[in-house]
């Protein structure tokens, strides 16, 4: 995988899978993780020079967002206000 976002997205999904599925404590990993693929998608939407010249960066992209919207159920805000909660501790 070649793609920050679409890595980050992708550990933020494993994360959350994790959590839901063995309650693991990954609630850091799935904000960290989750930021990092926003902050991807955010920059390439910035950079339209590279989305136009190369049609893989709208793949990835996409790839990404759909990644980081596959997760977004009602169970993830709840574990995204206790990691931060258990951040600032």
């Amino acid at each position: 995988m070649h793609d920050r976002g679409l890595l980050h997205a992708t550990l933020c999904s494993v994360a959350a899978y994790v959590n839901l599925t063995y309650g693991f404590k990954t609630s850091l990993d799935i904000v960290y993780h989750k930021g990092e693929a926003l902050k991807a998608i955010t920059s390439r939407i910035n950079n339209e020079s590279t989305l136009r010249k190369d049609p893989r960066s709208w793949e990835m992209l996409v790839a990404t967002m759909a990644t980081v919207a596959s997760f977004e159920v009602p169970i993830l805000p709840s574990l995204y206000l206790n990691a931060r909660a258990n951040a600032r501790e």
